[in-house]
């Protein structure tokens, strides 16, 4: 038998008894829900770039409430800026998220004091249009929590980030909040008491919370301490 013949059937032998290729374990993708003053922070934590290997499946909550229900049926991690004291899930802080007090770009104000804020949201002060977000959304539960205060009965509100937007940058004396990443252009944002938003000790800032119901485990935990590092 030729020896090209015998080295063809050498190899056929070694083909046929190699190991079959390991079978490669594809992980889910982690639940995250999120609701939309916290969307564009979990826009960033879920970004496959910063999360090679790691796959999202991503919804969005219609209020706080809503995200709690989404997490209290087990196996979705929730994203928000308020989490109520009340509530018994597992939650961990992951950050946070400044409240910034915006108004029309053409008026002259530039700061208002703490006490201030209080009085313009809270209906005592005139000269202002106040917009608030909707009952339920967690900015407002926030903001409301960290100025404890609640809207006049005055107060236009507004159903999404983009519409508070509109209303303060279309209206002279609007004045409105929202989670400084949702902040643009079209407004301008107050320092408070002489803080700008960014500055560690400006006072209204929300904490960013993953809540869930038990403590996450395996992919969904290493992400959560990635977030946190």
């Amino acid at each position: 038998m030729p020896a090209r013949r015998f080295a063809w059937i050498a190899i056929l032998l070694i083909a046929a008894c190699a190991a079959p290729p390991p079978t490669r374990t594809v992980q889910p993708p982690i639940r995250v829900a999120t609701t939309i003053s916290a969307q564009p922070f979990t826009a960033a934590a879920t970004d496959r770039t910063a999360n090679p290997g790691t796959t999202f499946e991503i919804t969005l909550a219609a209020s706080t409430s809503d995200l709690l229900d989404q997490v209290a049926s087990g196996g979705v991690i929730g994203i928000t800026l308020f989490l109520p004291g009340e509530s018994t899930l597992w939650g961990t802080p992951l950050g946070e998220e400044p409240l910034a007090v915006i108004i029309n770009p053409a008026s002259p104000t530039n700061d208002l004091t703490l006490t201030q804020v209080q009085d313009i949201f809270a209906g005592r002060a005139t000269g202002w249009a106040v917009a608030v977000r909707e009952d339920g959304d967690d900015s407002r539960l926030a903001f409301e929590s960290l100025t404890e205060t609640k809207p006049a009965l005055t107060s236009l509100v507004a159903p999404s980030p983009e519409a508070m937007l509109k209303f303060v940058a279309e209206t002279p004396n609007g004045i409105g909040y929202l989670p400084l990443r949702w902040v643009t252009e079209s407004v301008k944002a107050l320092t408070i008491d002489d803080r700008q938003p960014t500055d560690a000790d400006y006072k209204l800032k929300a904490l960013i919370v993953a809540v869930a119901k038990e403590e996450p485990s395996g992919p969904a935990r290493e992400w959560l301490g990635r977030l946190q590092r």
